[in-house]
């Protein structure tokens, strides 16, 4: 079973908006490590099929950036303000672009083991087959 990478973390919810801000949040009530992770789960779907059976190395910062709007959300629970609202739909629009390939991410990744590896190029994991490509030579 693979587990969800960490797109966000406690600390970066710090680093993104006030330790304090986060700090009242959690306090009222909400929980903050559910709520990463229900963030990173939400992420995830969104950037699953362009990271595959791979390993995400680092995660892009405007990734944690638009992650961190939607955890900042959801942490507000009941009473976001607009502007929190408003982070939160620019961040699953962007994250449906993303999906969708209106927007391209370059991803730092690396294969999954058992992956054969033939002069440095990783062609395809032993028993799989690479998908089927259509070459228009002009």
């Amino acid at each position: 079973m693979t587990t969800t990478p960490a797109y966000i973390t406690a600390a970066d919810l710090a680093a993104f908006f006030s330790a304090k801000e986060v700090s009242d949040l959690t306090t009222s009530g909400t929980d903050a490590a559910g709520v990463i992770d229900t963030t990173n789960a939400e992420v995830h779907v969104y950037l699953a099929p362009l990271i595959g059976d791979n390993t995400l190395n680092s995660v892009p910062a405007g990734v944690k950036m638009k992650a961190a709007d939607i955890a900042r959300f959801y942490l507000y629970k009941n009473s976001p303000s607009d502007a929190v609202t408003k982070r939160w739909q620019a961040a699953n629009a962007f994250f449906t672009q993303v999906a969708t390939g209106v927007i391209t991410l370059v991803l730092d990744l690396s294969p999954p083991e058992g992956s054969e590896d033939v002069d440095g190029e990783v062609w395809s994991q032993p028993g799989t087959a690479l998908p089927a490509c259509e070459w228009n030579w002009l």
